[in-house]
């Protein structure tokens, strides 16, 4: 066996770092690509997380304007209620 390159194997070691290249080429344009669609995914699910914050907080106030209207309307029938409710409360946490 000699210890010589020939031709044919410099040849043959010049396709295979072509074809290397390629390969290294094609796999950077995939990762490029997948890195586009996960941070498309990733605005999407921000967008609709600030989406359902938004509506949580608009239920949240309303229903705060809501109770709060209620006992303007009955403020006698909302003392007596909070006043069950804390003596309920505190008769089961003893």
């Amino acid at each position: 066996m000699a210890d010589t390159l020939t031709q044919k194997d410099i040849d043959a070691i010049k396709e295979d770092m072509a074809a290397l290249k390629r390969d290294l080429a094609a796999a950077i344009s995939d990762l490029r690509d997948a890195r586009g669609a996960v941070s498309g995914i990733a605005q999407q699910l921000g967008d609709e997380a600030s989406a359902l914050y938004r509506e949580v907080a608009d239920r949240g106030a309303k229903a705060t304007d809501a109770i709060g209207a209620k006992v303007e309307e009955q403020p006698l029938t909302s003392v007596l209620l909070a006043f069950c409710v804390g003596y309920i409360v505190s008769r089961i946490t003893r």
